[in-house]
């Protein structure tokens, strides 16, 4: 078993609440992400959003919250 990390011993000592241990965290695969994401050449992407917390259509609802009138379109392809 893994031990707590300081910050779910900090919340659960002030927030009286347990947030569990925190994922493990890849490095090697985080490293190569930044690394694509600031090698875009076009300039087409424009931010990230996590998607482990409700899958992509949670996502992309959650980034059309920060500007007014700001949508997705996304295609859908079903596979036989």
């Amino acid at each position: 078993m893994r031990k707590r990390s300081s910050v779910v011993r900090i919340c659960q000592r002030n927030y009286r609440t347990d947030l569990g241990v925190p994922p493990a965290l890849d490095l090697k695969q985080e490293a190569a992400l930044q690394s694509a994401a600031r090698a875009d050449p076009g300039h087409t992407i424009e931010s990230a959003h996590d998607c482990s917390d409700g899958g992509l259509a949670v996502a992309l609802a959650e980034a059309s919250f920060v500007k007014p009138k700001t949508g997705a379109a996304v295609p859908y392809v079903e596979r036989s």
